[in-house]
C-alpha cells in the first residue's frame, strides 16, 4: 500500500506468498493513509529478509486495524512472524495470532519497534523465535481487555480486566469451522472459552 489512498480488504484469504523484502503477504506502508483488513485468514506466507512481518508488514505513520481475523503459520527472517509494526498505532481486535515464527528476529507474533499495539479479545500464543527471547511478541502492547498472551518474555504489557497471561490456549488446527473463513476453534477446556 503506497500513495494516497486507504487501504480496506475484508473476508479475504493470504495464503503462501513470499517476499524478499517486507510482509509477505501484505506491507501497509502508507505514512498517512489507514490500513484496514477484517474477518481474513493470512496462513503460510513468508518473507525471506528486509524488515520482516511474515504475514503483515505496518510501516509508520496511517492507523492500521485488524478484526476478526486469523493469522497462522507464517516465517520470516527478520521481526515479527506474523506482524511486523514499525512506529504505527496499531489495533487488533478479536484476532488470533498463532504458531508463527521468526527465524532471526524478535517477537515469533508480532514484533513492536518504535510502536505501540493496542489489543482486544485477541489470543497470542504458541508462537516462536530461534532464540527464545521474545517468542510471542516484542515491544510495547497495550490492553483493550480480555485477552490471551501466552509468553510475554521480550514483551512489555500490562494486562487489563479480563486477560490471562501464561496459559496455554489450546486451540484445534486451521479449518472450516463454519465462519467465512477459516479459524483456530478453542478446545473444551480451552482458558479462552467465554
Amino acid at each position: 500500500q503506497q500513495g494516497n489512498g486507504p487501504l480496506v480488504i475484508s473476508g479475504s484469504r493470504f495464503v503462501g506468498n513470499t517476499s524478499p523484502w517486507s510482509g509477505g503477504a501484505l506491507n501497509c506502508n502508507s505514512t498517512t493513509q489507514p490500513c484496514t483488513i477484517s474477518g481474513s485468514v493470512f496462513s503460510g506466507n513468508n518473507v525471506t529478509g528486509g524488515y520482516g512481518g511474515g504475514a503483515i508488514s505496518f510501516f509508520q505513520g496511517g492507523v492500521k486495524t485488524i478484526t476478526n481475523s486469523t493469522i497462522s503459520g507464517n516465517t520470516s527472517t527478520a521481526h515479527g512472524g506474523g506482524i511486523r509494526n514499525y512506529n504505527s498505532p496499531v489495533t487488533l481486535n478479536f484476532v488470533t495470532l498463532v504458531n508463527n515464527t521468526t527465524t532471526t528476529g524478535n517477537g515469533g507474533g508480532i514484533s513492536n519497534t518504535y510502536g505501540s499495539t493496542t489489543i482486544s479479545n485477541t489470543i497470542i500464543a504458541d508462537n516462536t523465535d530461534t532464540g527464545g527471547q521474545a517468542p510471542d511478541c516484542s515491544g510495547s502492547m497495550v490492553s483493550g481487555e480480555y485477552n490471551l498472551v501466552e509468553n510475554l518474555t521480550g514483551c512489555t504489557f500490562a494486562s487489563g480486566t479480563g486477560d490471562i497471561t501464561g496459559s496455554e490456549p489450546m486451540l484445534g488446527s486451521l479449518a472450516d469451522n463454519g465462519g467465512p473463513t477459516q479459524t483456530l476453534m478453542p478446545m473444551p477446556g480451552s482458558p479462552a472459552l467465554d
